[in-house]
């Protein structure tokens, strides 16, 4: 099995793979707030969606900043249930995650979030 990864980043890796864009023609260098995938280019998940196809974020997405300029429904994705970046993906028992770009708070949460509880 081959795969590819455009950069040891996981930011750049991201952003190459929803543009469809080598890493050196991407603006997306690093996981800072200003750096958000460009309003201008089309996503794979746009071009899915106006095929027809349901798509959906769900986990890390990593490449944005909080809502509204950080929603995956403005990059083309229907249903998007996530960790906010890096930072954040890092805590396994986060305090929050994103649901469709509205802050759902986990008061209490116990579970590794890759978990659903069903034990």
């Amino acid at each position: 099995m081959r795969h590819y990864c455009g950069s040891t980043v996981c930011v750049l890796t991201r952003a190459s793979l929803l543009e469809g864009l080598h890493i050196g023609h991407n603006h997306v260098r690093g996981n800072k707030p200003d750096q958000l995938l460009s309003d201008e280019r089309v996503t794979v998940a746009e071009m899915m969606k106006e095929a027809g196809y349901v798509t959906r974020a769900i986990g890390k997405w990593g490449v944005g900043h909080p809502h509204p300029p950080g929603n995956p429904a403005r990059k083309g994705f229907g249903y998007s249930y996530w960790y906010l970046n890096m930072w954040h993906a890092h805590n396994f028992y986060p305090e929050f995650l994103y649901r469709n770009g509205e802050k759902v708070y986990l008061e209490g949460n116990k579970l590794y979030t890759t978990e659903d509880g069903s034990g």
